[in-house]
Protein backbone atom coordinates (compact mmCIF):
# COMPACT_ATOMS: atom_id res chain seq x y z
CA UNK A 1 0.00 0.00 0.00
CA UNK A 2 1.48 3.31 -0.98
CA UNK A 3 2.00 5.36 2.44
CA UNK A 4 0.67 9.16 1.54
CA UNK A 5 0.26 11.86 3.78
CA UNK A 6 3.23 10.93 6.37
CA UNK A 7 0.84 7.89 7.53
CA UNK A 8 3.23 5.05 6.04
CA UNK A 9 5.91 6.50 8.45
CA UNK A 10 7.64 8.64 5.97
CA UNK A 11 7.78 12.20 5.75
CA UNK A 12 8.74 15.04 3.22
CA UNK A 13 12.53 14.99 4.97
CA UNK A 14 13.00 11.56 4.66
CA UNK A 15 11.75 11.71 0.77
CA UNK A 16 13.93 14.42 0.15
CA UNK A 17 17.11 12.68 1.97
CA UNK A 18 16.41 9.83 0.00
CA UNK A 19 16.60 11.78 -3.38
CA UNK A 20 19.49 13.53 -2.53
CA UNK A 21 21.45 10.42 -0.87
CA UNK A 22 20.57 8.27 -4.49
CA UNK A 23 19.44 10.57 -7.42
CA UNK A 24 19.82 7.68 -9.39
CA UNK A 25 16.21 6.91 -8.18
CA UNK A 26 15.26 9.88 -10.47
CA UNK A 27 14.21 9.75 -14.00
CA UNK A 28 16.10 12.07 -15.43
CA UNK A 29 16.35 10.80 -19.15
CA UNK A 30 12.94 10.43 -19.25
CA UNK A 31 12.67 14.36 -18.92
CA UNK A 32 15.96 15.64 -20.60
CA UNK A 33 18.98 14.27 -20.83
CA UNK A 34 21.20 16.51 -20.88
CA UNK A 35 20.51 16.72 -16.91
CA UNK A 36 21.57 13.40 -16.57
CA UNK A 37 24.42 12.52 -13.95
CA UNK A 38 23.20 14.58 -11.01
CA UNK A 39 25.43 15.48 -8.48
CA UNK A 40 24.14 16.48 -5.09
CA UNK A 41 25.55 19.77 -3.98
CA UNK A 42 23.61 20.37 -0.66
CA UNK A 43 20.11 20.34 0.59
CA UNK A 44 18.28 23.61 1.99
CA UNK A 45 20.36 25.91 0.21
CA UNK A 46 19.45 29.26 1.46
CA UNK A 47 17.30 31.92 -0.78
CA UNK A 48 15.53 35.03 -0.13
CA UNK A 49 12.33 33.29 -1.31
CA UNK A 50 13.15 30.20 1.07
CA UNK A 51 15.37 27.05 1.11
CA UNK A 52 15.41 25.01 -1.88
CA UNK A 53 15.08 21.53 -0.90
CA UNK A 54 17.83 20.08 -2.59
CA UNK A 55 20.44 21.29 -4.75
CA UNK A 56 22.06 19.21 -8.06
CA UNK A 57 24.29 20.05 -10.46
CA UNK A 58 25.42 17.90 -13.63
CA UNK A 59 29.08 17.51 -14.96
CA UNK A 60 28.07 19.86 -18.11
CA UNK A 61 27.50 22.40 -15.26
CA UNK A 62 23.61 22.60 -15.48
CA UNK A 63 21.40 23.15 -12.24
CA UNK A 64 18.91 21.22 -11.28
CA UNK A 65 16.04 22.20 -8.28
CA UNK A 66 14.60 19.36 -6.22
CA UNK A 67 11.43 20.40 -4.33
CA UNK A 68 9.66 17.63 -2.28
CA UNK A 69 6.27 17.49 -1.57
CA UNK A 70 3.29 15.10 0.35
CA UNK A 71 0.12 16.16 -0.92
CA UNK A 72 -2.76 16.96 0.83
CA UNK A 73 -4.84 19.28 -1.24
CA UNK A 74 -5.05 21.19 -4.61
CA UNK A 75 -4.01 24.42 -3.32
CA UNK A 76 -0.89 22.31 -1.34
CA UNK A 77 0.07 21.79 -5.40
CA UNK A 78 -0.61 24.91 -6.67
CA UNK A 79 2.17 26.50 -3.93
CA UNK A 80 4.68 24.14 -4.71
CA UNK A 81 4.82 24.85 -8.39
CA UNK A 82 4.48 28.48 -7.61
CA UNK A 83 7.41 28.10 -4.60
CA UNK A 84 10.18 26.33 -7.07
CA UNK A 85 9.57 28.84 -9.94
CA UNK A 86 10.55 31.23 -7.32
CA UNK A 87 13.76 29.82 -6.78
CA UNK A 88 14.09 29.53 -10.43
CA UNK A 89 13.70 33.31 -10.68
CA UNK A 90 16.15 34.11 -7.82
CA UNK A 91 18.70 31.55 -9.12
CA UNK A 92 18.66 34.02 -12.39
CA UNK A 93 19.37 36.76 -10.45
CA UNK A 94 22.57 35.09 -8.97
CA UNK A 95 26.23 34.47 -10.32
CA UNK A 96 28.39 32.10 -9.96
CA UNK A 97 30.18 33.94 -6.79
CA UNK A 98 27.08 34.04 -5.46
CA UNK A 99 25.80 30.25 -5.69
CA UNK A 100 29.56 29.05 -4.82
CA UNK A 101 28.73 31.74 -1.27
CA UNK A 102 25.71 30.03 -0.42
CA UNK A 103 27.13 26.86 -1.26
CA UNK A 104 30.67 27.42 0.71
CA UNK A 105 27.91 28.66 3.78
CA UNK A 106 25.59 25.62 3.85
CA UNK A 107 28.16 22.78 3.70
CA UNK A 108 30.30 24.94 5.75
CA UNK A 109 33.06 24.02 3.04
CA UNK A 110 35.44 26.96 2.26
CA UNK A 111 36.71 27.88 -1.23
CA UNK A 112 35.42 26.65 -4.38
CA UNK A 113 32.45 24.47 -3.12
CA UNK A 114 30.92 23.94 -5.83
CA UNK A 115 33.20 22.78 -7.85
CA UNK A 116 35.48 20.66 -5.28
CA UNK A 117 32.07 18.70 -4.64
CA UNK A 118 31.31 18.47 -8.35
CA UNK A 119 34.62 17.06 -8.73
CA UNK A 120 34.89 14.43 -5.73
CA UNK A 121 32.30 12.62 -7.78
CA UNK A 122 33.31 13.49 -11.64
CA UNK A 123 37.62 13.93 -10.71
CA UNK A 124 38.37 14.79 -14.83
CA UNK A 125 36.37 18.03 -14.78
CA UNK A 126 38.14 21.01 -15.35
CA UNK A 127 37.54 24.13 -12.78
CA UNK A 128 37.12 26.71 -15.72
CA UNK A 129 34.69 25.18 -18.04
CA UNK A 130 32.75 24.02 -14.70
CA UNK A 131 32.61 27.85 -13.60
CA UNK A 132 31.92 28.92 -17.20
CA UNK A 133 28.84 26.74 -17.70
CA UNK A 134 27.17 27.16 -14.29
CA UNK A 135 27.35 30.77 -15.10
CA UNK A 136 25.65 30.14 -18.38
CA UNK A 137 23.56 28.05 -16.36
CA UNK A 138 22.59 31.12 -14.30
CA UNK A 139 22.39 33.71 -16.43
CA UNK A 140 20.27 32.19 -19.08
CA UNK A 141 17.91 30.49 -16.35
CA UNK A 142 18.61 27.43 -17.69
CA UNK A 143 17.48 24.61 -14.96
CA UNK A 144 15.43 21.28 -14.24
CA UNK A 145 13.08 21.85 -12.28
CA UNK A 146 11.81 19.22 -10.32
CA UNK A 147 8.75 18.18 -7.96
CA UNK A 148 8.13 15.18 -6.60
CA UNK A 149 5.92 14.13 -4.15
CA UNK A 150 3.38 11.20 -3.47
CA UNK A 151 0.26 10.99 -5.06
CA UNK A 152 0.26 13.92 -7.27
CA UNK A 153 -2.74 14.60 -9.04
CA UNK A 154 -3.04 17.86 -11.45
CA UNK A 155 -3.96 18.37 -14.85
CA UNK A 156 -1.67 19.43 -16.96
CA UNK A 157 -4.13 22.38 -18.52
CA UNK A 158 -4.02 23.64 -14.93
CA UNK A 159 0.01 23.50 -14.97
CA UNK A 160 0.21 25.39 -18.06
CA UNK A 161 -2.05 28.37 -16.79
CA UNK A 162 0.07 28.77 -13.79
CA UNK A 163 3.31 28.59 -15.94
CA UNK A 164 2.08 31.60 -18.39
CA UNK A 165 3.25 34.24 -16.28
CA UNK A 166 6.70 32.97 -15.50
CA UNK A 167 7.87 32.96 -19.40
CA UNK A 168 11.00 34.71 -18.79
CA UNK A 169 12.76 31.84 -17.62
CA UNK A 170 14.28 28.68 -20.04
CA UNK A 171 13.71 26.06 -17.87
CA UNK A 172 12.34 22.66 -17.75
CA UNK A 173 9.60 21.65 -15.12
CA UNK A 174 8.72 18.22 -13.85
CA UNK A 175 6.33 16.69 -11.66
CA UNK A 176 7.61 13.35 -10.68
CA UNK A 177 5.28 11.04 -8.53
CA UNK A 178 6.92 8.89 -6.25
CA UNK A 179 4.81 6.28 -5.05
CA UNK A 180 6.16 4.58 -1.85
CA UNK A 181 5.13 1.05 -0.61
CA UNK A 182 5.57 -0.38 2.77
CA UNK A 183 6.64 -4.07 3.00
CA UNK A 184 7.26 -6.43 5.43
CA UNK A 185 10.65 -6.39 7.98
CA UNK A 186 10.60 -2.17 6.97
CA UNK A 187 11.59 -2.18 3.43
CA UNK A 188 9.83 0.82 1.23
CA UNK A 189 9.81 0.34 -2.23
CA UNK A 190 9.89 4.04 -4.19
CA UNK A 191 8.18 3.50 -8.13
CA UNK A 192 8.91 6.89 -9.62
CA UNK A 193 6.95 8.07 -12.98
CA UNK A 194 6.80 11.11 -15.06
CA UNK A 195 3.44 13.18 -14.65
CA UNK A 196 4.19 16.14 -16.87
CA UNK A 197 6.97 18.48 -17.92
CA UNK A 198 7.49 21.62 -19.85
CA UNK A 199 7.55 20.22 -23.12
CA UNK A 200 4.24 19.15 -23.10
CA UNK A 201 2.97 22.35 -21.30
CA UNK A 202 4.98 25.21 -22.70
CA UNK A 203 8.71 26.27 -22.82
CA UNK A 204 9.33 29.74 -23.33
CA UNK A 205 13.22 31.03 -24.22
CA UNK A 206 14.35 34.91 -23.56
CA UNK A 207 17.45 36.33 -23.08
CA UNK A 208 18.56 37.85 -19.74
CA UNK A 209 20.76 40.51 -18.99
CA UNK A 210 24.05 39.32 -18.02
CA UNK A 211 24.79 39.62 -13.80
CA UNK A 212 28.28 39.98 -12.95
CA UNK A 213 29.70 41.13 -9.74
CA UNK A 214 32.47 43.31 -10.03
CA UNK A 215 35.28 44.85 -7.13
CA UNK A 216 34.69 48.63 -5.85
CA UNK A 217 37.14 51.17 -5.41
CA UNK A 218 38.89 51.26 -1.93
CA UNK A 219 37.69 54.28 0.08
CA UNK A 220 41.17 54.96 1.41
CA UNK A 221 43.32 57.87 0.16
CA UNK A 222 45.32 57.84 -2.55
CA UNK A 223 48.40 58.96 -0.94
CA UNK A 224 47.66 56.60 2.24
CA UNK A 225 47.49 53.21 -0.08
CA UNK A 226 51.42 54.82 -1.89
CA UNK A 227 53.13 55.78 1.23
CA UNK A 228 53.14 52.52 2.70
CA UNK A 229 56.63 52.78 4.67
CA UNK A 230 56.43 53.14 8.23
CA UNK A 231 57.71 55.52 10.08
CA UNK A 232 57.79 54.31 13.54
CA UNK A 233 57.62 50.86 15.22
CA UNK A 234 53.80 51.19 15.94
CA UNK A 235 53.10 51.95 12.06
CA UNK A 236 55.01 48.81 11.04
CA UNK A 237 53.29 46.74 14.05
CA UNK A 238 50.26 48.06 12.27
CA UNK A 239 51.63 47.23 8.62
CA UNK A 240 52.62 43.61 9.50
CA UNK A 241 49.70 42.67 11.27
CA UNK A 242 47.03 43.89 8.53
CA UNK A 243 49.58 42.01 5.96
CA UNK A 244 49.12 39.23 8.04
CA UNK A 245 45.07 39.42 8.08
CA UNK A 246 45.63 39.69 4.24
CA UNK A 247 47.17 36.79 3.68
CA UNK A 248 44.96 34.56 6.53
CA UNK A 249 41.59 35.90 5.76
CA UNK A 250 39.46 33.88 2.93
CA UNK A 251 35.67 34.89 2.06
CA UNK A 252 33.34 32.69 0.14
CA UNK A 253 32.14 35.27 -2.22
CA UNK A 254 34.82 34.61 -4.94
CA UNK A 255 34.66 37.84 -6.24
CA UNK A 256 35.21 39.65 -2.29
CA UNK A 257 38.35 41.38 -3.24
CA UNK A 258 41.01 41.77 -0.09
CA UNK A 259 41.74 44.70 1.36
CA UNK A 260 44.99 46.56 0.90
CA UNK A 261 47.08 46.48 4.02
CA UNK A 262 47.93 49.92 5.84
CA UNK A 263 50.28 51.40 8.38
CA UNK A 264 47.44 52.76 10.40
CA UNK A 265 44.95 51.77 12.73
CA UNK A 266 42.00 50.49 10.25
CA UNK A 267 42.02 48.65 6.39
CA UNK A 268 38.97 48.77 4.56
CA UNK A 269 36.78 46.19 2.79
CA UNK A 270 34.95 47.15 -0.52
CA UNK A 271 31.39 46.77 -1.42
CA UNK A 272 29.95 45.97 -4.64
CA UNK A 273 30.29 49.14 -7.02
CA UNK A 274 28.16 51.53 -7.32
CA UNK A 275 26.84 51.10 -3.67
CA UNK A 276 29.78 53.98 -2.09
CA UNK A 277 29.76 51.76 0.45
CA UNK A 278 32.53 49.76 2.47
CA UNK A 279 33.54 47.27 5.84
CA UNK A 280 35.89 48.94 8.03
CA UNK A 281 38.10 47.32 10.12
CA UNK A 282 40.08 48.46 12.65
CA UNK A 283 41.63 49.03 15.97
CA UNK A 284 40.90 52.11 18.66
CA UNK A 285 43.12 51.91 21.62
CA UNK A 286 41.78 55.15 23.02
CA UNK A 287 38.13 53.73 22.84
CA UNK A 288 39.56 50.54 23.98
CA UNK A 289 38.33 48.14 21.72
CA UNK A 290 38.61 46.86 17.79
CA UNK A 291 35.92 46.19 15.75
CA UNK A 292 34.43 46.44 11.81
CA UNK A 293 31.46 48.37 10.95
CA UNK A 294 29.57 48.52 7.44
CA UNK A 295 29.18 52.56 6.11
CA UNK A 296 28.17 54.35 3.20
CA UNK A 297 28.98 57.46 1.63
CA UNK A 298 26.04 59.74 2.83
CA UNK A 299 23.11 60.60 -0.16
CA UNK A 300 19.74 58.95 -1.44
CA UNK A 301 21.14 55.68 -2.47
CA UNK A 302 22.95 55.07 1.16
CA UNK A 303 19.67 56.12 2.70
CA UNK A 304 18.15 53.26 1.12
CA UNK A 305 20.54 50.95 1.22
CA UNK A 306 20.38 51.46 5.19
CA UNK A 307 16.79 51.35 5.74
CA UNK A 308 16.09 48.25 3.46
CA UNK A 309 19.11 46.62 5.24
CA UNK A 310 17.78 47.74 8.48
CA UNK A 311 14.03 46.14 7.55
CA UNK A 312 15.64 43.01 7.65
CA UNK A 313 17.92 43.31 10.84
CA UNK A 314 16.17 40.58 12.11
CA UNK A 315 17.19 38.04 9.33
CA UNK A 316 20.73 39.30 8.86
CA UNK A 317 21.28 38.72 12.35
CA UNK A 318 20.07 35.56 12.89
CA UNK A 319 21.75 34.62 9.85
CA UNK A 320 25.25 35.86 11.30
CA UNK A 321 24.48 34.57 14.94
CA UNK A 322 24.81 37.75 17.07
CA UNK A 323 23.93 41.21 17.27
CA UNK A 324 24.99 44.21 15.60
CA UNK A 325 24.63 47.84 16.47
CA UNK A 326 22.60 50.05 13.85
CA UNK A 327 23.64 53.87 14.28
CA UNK A 328 21.91 56.50 11.96
CA UNK A 329 22.21 60.12 12.27
CA UNK A 330 21.72 63.46 10.38
CA UNK A 331 25.44 64.64 11.39
CA UNK A 332 27.32 61.10 10.11
CA UNK A 333 27.39 58.29 8.07
CA UNK A 334 25.66 54.97 8.39
CA UNK A 335 27.15 52.62 10.51
CA UNK A 336 26.64 48.92 11.40
CA UNK A 337 29.05 47.98 13.77
CA UNK A 338 30.48 44.86 15.59
CA UNK A 339 33.32 45.91 18.09
CA UNK A 340 34.48 44.12 21.61
CA UNK A 341 36.78 45.51 24.17
CA UNK A 342 40.86 45.77 23.57
CA UNK A 343 43.68 47.58 24.90
CA UNK A 344 47.30 45.73 24.44
CA UNK A 345 47.91 46.32 21.25
CA UNK A 346 51.19 44.93 21.52
CA UNK A 347 50.71 41.87 23.59
CA UNK A 348 51.09 38.57 21.69
CA UNK A 349 48.42 36.76 23.30
CA UNK A 350 46.04 39.99 22.18
CA UNK A 351 47.80 40.05 19.45
CA UNK A 352 46.32 36.46 18.38
CA UNK A 353 42.98 37.27 20.10
CA UNK A 354 42.32 40.52 17.98
CA UNK A 355 43.52 38.78 14.65
CA UNK A 356 41.43 35.35 15.46
CA UNK A 357 38.05 37.32 16.07
CA UNK A 358 38.67 39.81 12.89
CA UNK A 359 39.20 36.75 10.82
CA UNK A 360 35.56 35.24 12.82
CA UNK A 361 33.87 38.32 12.01
CA UNK A 362 35.11 39.48 8.24
CA UNK A 363 33.42 36.81 6.29
CA UNK A 364 30.49 36.27 8.07
CA UNK A 365 29.40 39.78 7.70
CA UNK A 366 30.89 39.98 3.77
CA UNK A 367 28.29 37.07 3.16
CA UNK A 368 25.53 38.81 4.58
CA UNK A 369 25.60 41.97 3.50
CA UNK A 370 27.56 41.87 -0.15
CA UNK A 371 24.72 40.08 -1.67
CA UNK A 372 21.82 42.42 -0.39
CA UNK A 373 23.81 45.50 -0.91
CA UNK A 374 24.32 44.14 -4.79
CA UNK A 375 20.75 43.09 -5.06
CA UNK A 376 19.37 46.83 -3.97
CA UNK A 377 21.99 48.68 -6.52
CA UNK A 378 20.58 47.21 -9.29
CA UNK A 379 17.09 47.56 -8.35
CA UNK A 380 17.37 51.23 -8.76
Amino acid sequence: MAATDGAGGFSELWLQQLLFSDPSILPIEEIDVSFAELVPICMELGTRVGPIDALFVTPAGKLVVLETKLWRNPQARREVVGQVLDYAKELRRWGYADLQREVSRRTSQAGNALFDIARARVPELDEATFVDNVSKSLRHGDFLLLICGDGIREEVESIAEYLDPHGTLHFTLALIETAVYQASAGHRYVQPRVLAKTEIIRRTVVTLKSDHLTATEDPTDEAEQDDKQPRNAEESWYLNFWQDFIDRVVFDDVTQSKPNATRFTHVFIPMPKGSTGWITVYFSLSGGEIGLFLTFTRGPLADRIYEELHAHREDIEEELGFELEWQSSADSKYRIARRREYSVMTDDQERSVAMHWFLAHANPLVNAFRHRIKEIVEER
